[in-house]
């Protein structure tokens, strides 16, 4: 994991540090819809191909992972749920009715052909 801002700029570079190393990555998970996109603009740089010289995954369904070539296999999440629980956790912790407390929230895999088997010697 490579942390930093939820921005093209940081999933571009993020790409970038990650497909670099020694001993690059055969997957990548793009935690956001920003980072997907500077994820796959450094993918495109490098001139790797998606589904065959890595995997890559998305989080959430938008139009680019389906239109994509190949489509993107996605983390599929109930944003609007996330972002109630949020908003009941929040309230209860500053009305002082609760401790902190956490939510699992469920999620669903799309696989799509961004995924494939690790390449030899990967």
């Amino acid at each position: 994991m490579i942390e930093g801002t939820y921005s093209e700029s940081h999933g571009q570079e993020a790409a970038r540090v990650a497909l670099e190393r020694e001993h690059p990555p055969t997957a990548l998970i793009a935690a956001s819809n920003q980072l997907l996109i500077g994820a796959m603009r450094e993918i495109a740089r490098q001139k790797l191909r998606i589904g065959t010289d890595l995997s890559f995954v998305a989080c959430d369904e938008i139009s680019l992972t389906e239109l994509a070539e190949p489509a993107i296999a996605v983390v599929e999440r109930d944003n609007p749920r996330m972002g109630r629980e949020a908003a009941q956790l929040l309230l209860r912790r500053l009305d002082g009715t609760a401790q902190a407390e956490s939510v699992a929230l469920g999620t669903r895999f799309i696989p799509r052909a961004s995924c494939a088997p690790p390449r030899p010697g990967g």
